[in-house]
Protein backbone atom coordinates (compact mmCIF):
# COMPACT_ATOMS: atom_id res chain seq x y z
CA UNK A 1 0.00 0.00 0.00
CA UNK A 2 1.12 3.55 -0.67
CA UNK A 3 1.10 4.40 3.03
CA UNK A 4 3.68 1.70 3.70
CA UNK A 5 5.93 3.10 0.98
CA UNK A 6 5.61 6.60 2.44
CA UNK A 7 6.67 5.33 5.85
CA UNK A 8 9.59 3.39 4.34
CA UNK A 9 10.81 6.66 2.84
CA UNK A 10 10.60 8.35 6.24
CA UNK A 11 7.58 10.46 5.28
CA UNK A 12 4.78 10.93 7.77
CA UNK A 13 1.23 10.82 6.35
CA UNK A 14 -1.13 13.53 7.56
CA UNK A 15 -4.88 14.14 7.38
CA UNK A 16 -4.62 15.36 3.78
CA UNK A 17 -2.71 12.22 2.79
CA UNK A 18 -5.43 9.93 4.15
CA UNK A 19 -8.24 12.08 2.82
CA UNK A 20 -6.74 12.08 -0.67
CA UNK A 21 -6.22 8.30 -0.60
CA UNK A 22 -9.77 7.62 0.57
CA UNK A 23 -11.22 10.05 -1.97
CA UNK A 24 -9.27 8.62 -4.92
CA UNK A 25 -10.08 5.01 -3.99
CA UNK A 26 -13.74 6.00 -3.62
CA UNK A 27 -13.80 7.69 -7.03
CA UNK A 28 -12.21 4.58 -8.55
CA UNK A 29 -14.82 2.35 -6.90
CA UNK A 30 -12.11 0.50 -4.98
CA UNK A 31 -13.99 0.18 -1.70
CA UNK A 32 -11.68 -2.49 -0.30
CA UNK A 33 -8.86 0.07 -0.44
CA UNK A 34 -11.19 2.68 1.13
CA UNK A 35 -11.70 0.32 4.06
CA UNK A 36 -7.95 -0.30 4.36
CA UNK A 37 -7.23 3.43 4.37
CA UNK A 38 -10.00 4.00 6.91
CA UNK A 39 -8.52 1.34 9.23
CA UNK A 40 -5.10 2.99 8.95
CA UNK A 41 -6.71 6.36 9.57
CA UNK A 42 -8.34 5.09 12.79
CA UNK A 43 -4.95 3.91 14.05
CA UNK A 44 -3.36 7.26 13.30
CA UNK A 45 -6.37 9.07 14.79
CA UNK A 46 -5.68 7.31 18.10
CA UNK A 47 -2.11 8.57 17.93
CA UNK A 48 -3.18 12.20 17.59
CA UNK A 49 -3.94 12.73 13.89
CA UNK A 50 -6.94 15.01 13.47
CA UNK A 51 -9.73 13.94 11.15
CA UNK A 52 -11.42 16.90 9.49
CA UNK A 53 -14.83 17.63 8.00
CA UNK A 54 -13.66 16.81 4.48
CA UNK A 55 -12.38 13.39 5.56
CA UNK A 56 -15.63 12.54 7.34
CA UNK A 57 -17.74 13.70 4.39
CA UNK A 58 -15.71 11.59 1.94
CA UNK A 59 -16.00 8.54 4.22
CA UNK A 60 -19.75 9.11 4.57
CA UNK A 61 -20.05 9.33 0.79
CA UNK A 62 -18.02 6.12 0.34
CA UNK A 63 -20.30 4.22 2.72
CA UNK A 64 -23.33 5.68 0.96
CA UNK A 65 -22.10 4.29 -2.35
CA UNK A 66 -21.79 0.88 -0.69
CA UNK A 67 -25.32 1.22 0.78
CA UNK A 68 -23.88 0.94 4.29
CA UNK A 69 -26.42 3.30 5.82
CA UNK A 70 -25.81 2.37 9.46
CA UNK A 71 -22.11 3.16 9.06
CA UNK A 72 -23.06 6.51 7.52
CA UNK A 73 -24.92 7.44 10.70
CA UNK A 74 -22.08 6.16 12.89
CA UNK A 75 -19.58 8.35 11.03
CA UNK A 76 -21.88 11.39 11.04
CA UNK A 77 -22.42 11.05 14.79
CA UNK A 78 -18.66 10.63 15.37
CA UNK A 79 -18.04 13.78 13.39
CA UNK A 80 -20.51 15.78 15.48
CA UNK A 81 -19.29 14.28 18.79
CA UNK A 82 -15.71 15.17 17.91
CA UNK A 83 -16.74 18.81 17.70
CA UNK A 84 -16.75 19.12 13.92
CA UNK A 85 -19.72 21.16 12.74
CA UNK A 86 -21.34 19.66 9.62
CA UNK A 87 -21.55 22.01 6.64
CA UNK A 88 -23.69 22.10 3.51
CA UNK A 89 -21.61 19.33 1.89
CA UNK A 90 -22.00 17.08 4.94
CA UNK A 91 -25.75 17.59 5.05
CA UNK A 92 -26.14 17.19 1.28
CA UNK A 93 -24.29 13.87 1.46
CA UNK A 94 -26.44 12.75 4.39
CA UNK A 95 -29.66 13.68 2.56
CA UNK A 96 -28.46 11.74 -0.50
CA UNK A 97 -27.90 8.71 1.73
CA UNK A 98 -31.44 8.77 3.04
CA UNK A 99 -32.92 9.37 -0.41
CA UNK A 100 -30.97 6.42 -1.77
CA UNK A 101 -32.13 4.30 1.16
CA UNK A 102 -35.76 5.16 0.46
CA UNK A 103 -35.33 4.25 -3.23
CA UNK A 104 -33.90 0.87 -2.22
CA UNK A 105 -36.84 0.26 0.12
CA UNK A 106 -39.29 0.77 -2.76
CA UNK A 107 -37.64 -1.83 -5.01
Amino acid sequence: MLLSRLKEQGLVPNTNTYTTLVDEHCKAGNFLKVQEAYKALKIWFRSGLKVDKVTYTILISAHCKQAEFKQVLVLFNKMVKSGIQPDIHSYTTLIAVFCRGKKNERK
